[in-house]
């Protein structure tokens, strides 16, 4: 009657609970439903990745800023960096950081799981049987992420999604489980074969019912966690700790004592000597920021009234302890000095810059700045300050 009874229920369609079955030195757990990964774990997971390349890139580039990877391998989207500067490098051309990207798309294919998701507990793995992707999945799976960018919807899509998958989950058949025990990698074919010759039955909602995870992590995986865990907590320690620097510019201003008798007056200049960088330390390595192009940057005040036929233009002289000397003249047309594109600097019509590599002189220098009325010299003054050399 038992054995009758149990009979007439698989009849009905009540699937029997399976058995663990025997996997290695790790069985496999328990059916017990997959467990889909919160999407805050998710952003976590990508912010750890993200401080983990910052870091890498920190310290594989003494000359920054350089942007660390924002392509989706290893990120998982876009990402922000700690200066809006002009870069002075990009990340492939060091193979320190491109061996990372390698490195954490190979853990994605075939673990599963990045740094970032080794530490949170998550991995990324076929939708069918519930195993890493593999390399060539996890590539085309990155690529569609471009999809979860527009408007960065498909990345918030597993808030409300059943199975909390992104756009580009859904197009590659993948799915994020909260695991620290994924079954391992086996080659996609023999997996495919088997989904399709299984009866109907045996799955549910386009999901096999058999083991999920493993029972235990093995221990190379724990150990592999506990290297991810180490290297996500110093990218944390990079990301948010403090930065100390110093800043290369030099700054020199003088005023005008008499103010001409025309109808224009100086009433100041401001010399700035900007070598184009600054110094940076974060955890004890000191980088050196390349934050502007290097120059000479000469600022004008003046008052008084013109006329749009009078011929103004603004002046400036360099000069060295031997004597030598450099001089420039700026017309006024406008509302602005009209300068050269190589000595512009925008949105400040009233300054430029002496690009280092033009100016010829390094070392003290006396920058004397003045104007012109219609012929007539305007009374201006004079800084004395230090060159760096060109670089």
């Amino acid at each position: 009657m038992t054995d009758g009874g149990r009979q007439g229920d698989a009849g009905q369609g009540v699937l029997p609970p399976p058995s663990p079955r025997a996997s290695g030195p790790h069985p496999e757990a328990p059916v017990s439903g997959p467990v889909f990964a919160h999407w805050l774990r998710r952003v976590v997971a990508t912010l750890l990745d993200s401080s983990v390349l910052a870091l890498l890139t920190w310290i594989a580039f003494p000359l920054q800023p350089v942007d660390p990877p924002a392509t989706l391998p290893l990120a998982g989207g876009a990402v922000g960096t700690i200066t809006t500067a002009p870069t002075a490098d990009v990340w492939t051309s060091s193979g320190v950081v491109v061996g990372a990207v390698v490195v954490g798309l190979l853990l994605q294919a075939y673990l599963g799981s990045t740094p970032g998701k080794l530490v949170v507990g998550i991995a990324v793995v076929r939708q069918d049987d519930h195993r890493p992707a593999g390399l060539l999945r996890v590539l085309g799976r990155e690529v569609l992420h471009v999809l979860d960018l527009i408007f960065f919807v498909g990345y918030l899509r597993p808030l409300w999604n059943r199975r909390r998958e992104t756009f580009a989950d859904t197009l590659a058949s993948t799915v994020v489980l909260q695991t620290r025990a994924p079954l391992p990698y086996v080659l996609a074919g023999p997996v495919v074969h088997r989904w399709r010759s299984r009866p109907a039955s045996d799955a549910v909602d386009g999901l096999l019912l058999e083991p999920w995870q493993l029972s235990a992590p093995p221990r190379w995986r724990r150990v592999a966690t506990w290297v991810a865990t180490a290297a996500c907590a110093a990218g944390v320690v990079y990301t948010i700790g403090g930065e100390s620097g110093r800043g290369a510019t030099v700054l020199a201003s003088c005023s005008v004592v008499e103010p001409s008798d025309a109808a224009v007056s100086l009433t100041g200049a401001r010399v700035e000597v900007r070598d184009g960088a600054e110094t940076r330390t974060r955890l004890w390595l000191t980088r050196t920021m390349v934050t502007e192009p290097p120059g000479v940057v000469v600022d004008w005040g003046w008052e008084g009234e013109w006329s749009s036929d009078d011929d103004l233009r603004f002046r400036v002289a360099v000069r060295d302890t031997s004597g030598e000397q450099r001089r420039w003249e700026y017309p006024f047309e406008g509302d602005g000095l009209a300068v050269p594109a190589g000595q512009a600097i925008p949105d400040r019509p009233q300054s430029v810059r002496l690009p280092l590599e033009g100016l010829g002189l390094t070392g003290p220098v006396r920058v004397e700045a003045d104007a012109v009325l219609n012929g007539t010299p305007i009374r201006g003054c004079a800084v004395e300050t230090t060159i760096p050399p060109a670089r």
